[in-house]
């Protein structure tokens, strides 16, 4: 909530709503970045979804949702640390964190 807040701060009077541009903005981009990541289990690309998730991390961080970076985070770890498979194996897990915390985004941009 302190990330939201400080973004609300930096709202002009009159303007559209930052905060709400900047939740589409993050939808809109997250749902290529888990596309991308699905492409890149398919085709066993470990550096591709090693990218994937080191950009999903940091979209969500700058919005404040931290447990969908830090699953990212751990994906990433994983798949430096040479654990492709076991990275893979719990992208359905990121898209779970995911779809509960666009849930919660939706409500905060009512």
């Amino acid at each position: 909530m302190e990330t939201v807040q400080s973004i609300r701060e930096l709202q002009s009077e009159g303007e559209p709503d930052l905060f709400v541009e900047l939740v589409e903005i993050f939808l809109s981009e997250s749902e290529k970045l888990l596309e991308k990541a699905r492409h890149a289990v398919q085709e066993a690309d470990s550096e591709g979804y090693r990218q994937v998730v080191h950009s999903m991390k940091g979209a969500s961080s700058n919005l404040g949702i931290e447990l969908v970076s830090s699953k990212a985070a751990d994906l990433e770890r994983l798949v430096k640390d040479g654990n492709f498979e076991e990275a893979a194996a719990q992208l359905d897990v990121l898209e779970d964190i995911y779809a509960q915390s666009c849930a919660a985004l939706s409500k905060l941009t009512e």
